[in-house]
């Protein structure tokens, strides 16, 4: 799609947003097996949106925090965990930095502008022993990360003692399961 876009525009524009988004795209495939990412929506608010993309019925658990919150759980880490939220960009007229002012994880900080309704920001780590892993375990604390967890929409009679039982056995006998916001009446 961005590289239609970017042909239709004149010369000598259309080489030059066509060599951006080629180098661009040459750092992505190039650190793309380096990085572990951890993503997060970000909002006061449940979003159905997220609930029918990422949990896709009724089964999900959302696990809540603070950004202040998911920085210090990350302590523990043998890696640098580095974070950012998501810039979401039209790729036709977005131009990366040139290639030696790129690090490793910038650009897994971009998304197309289609996904803007995600409020995404992301945790991740960068290290090329990762290369071609199906993801890491990465230390952190529980206890200090997890500040509320929420059962998806019409969830099923039973879910909430399921998932509390799952906590207690990874040490969080204190934290409760909460239903949906979504699951109340509207108030008109």
């Amino acid at each position: 799609d961005d590289k239609r876009a970017i042909r239709a525009l004149p010369e000598p524009e259309r080489s030059r947003r066509m060599g951006n988004l080629l180098h661009y795209l040459a750092c992505c495939r190039m650190f793309r097996g380096w990085v572990c990412v951890s993503c997060w929506h970000r909002s006061d608010h449940e979003s159905v949106s997220m609930w029918n993309q990422y949990a896709g019925g009724r089964s999900g658990v959302a696990v809540q925090t603070t950004l202040g919150v998911l920085k210090e759980a990350f302590n523990e880490a043998d890696d640098s965990v580095f974070m950012g939220t998501i810039k979401y960009v039209d790729f036709t007229k977005f131009s990366m930095p040139p290639a030696k002012k790129i690090n490793a994880g910038q650009p897994f900080l971009h998304k197309r502008e289609c996904f803007k309704s995600e409020k995404e920001m992301r945790a991740f780590v960068v290290n090329p022993a990762y290369s071609g892993s199906k993801g890491m375990l990465i230390q952190v604390d529980l206890k200090r990360l997890v500040k509320r967890v929420v059962l998806s929409p019409g969830s099923p009679v039973g879910r909430q003692s399921q998932v509390q039982k799952l906590l207690s056995r990874h040490g969080l006998t204190e934290m409760q399961v909460h239903p949906s916001e979504l699951d109340d009446s509207p108030a008109y």
